[in-house]
């Protein structure tokens, strides 16, 4: 279940060199899925914003990136990742990605994330094709399940 929330944050292609700033939501997303492929933990932190991290708790956050990373591994790695779309009010920006593995499962996820400090940082995951709500304490679980369950419906009510 850990897997399913690195996977959703693993589309992120990687961005060379130490400055972000200048870098779209779209691929600061694209970015932390490619370095979570790549098994690079520190890096791959440094991309959540630091109320997620409090919320979930630095090394559960750790933890949920370890095993998505190895989840990736299992299943060939990223073979490509989609921007479906990408919105950017002020600080705010959702983005929604389509991942390819390379074992052929294609998964959905929606990242909000928001300015930190001149920097996008990923602040809420949510996964699959009903666009469900993932608590922050359960990140891990969240992509976990987009990856294991994104050919599932899921219905929401408010």
């Amino acid at each position: 279940m850990k897997t399913l929330l690195i996977l959703t944050v693993m589309p992120c292609v990687v961005v060379v060199g130490g400055c972000r700033s200048a870098v779209s939501p779209s691929t600061t997303v694209e970015s932390l899925c490619r370095t979570v492929e790549g098994g690079d933990i520190d890096k791959a932190e440094s991309y959540f914003s630091a109320g997620l991290i409090s919320k979930r708790g630095a090394s559960g956050l750790r933890s949920d990136i370890t095993n998505v990373a190895l989840e990736l591994k299992e299943h060939g790695g990223i073979k490509s990742i989609k921007v479906v779309k990408e919105n950017i009010v002020g600080n705010v920006a959702e983005v929604m990605i389509e991942v390819t593995r390379g074992n052929g499962f294609v998964a959905t996820a929606n990242y909000k994330l928001i300015k930190e400090n001149g920097e996008w940082k990923v602040d809420e995951v949510t996964a699959g094709p009903g666009g469900r709500n993932i608590e922050p304490a359960r990140i891990e679980v969240s992509l976990l399940s987009v990856d294991r369950y994104s050919h599932l419906s899921f219905n929401r009510s408010v």
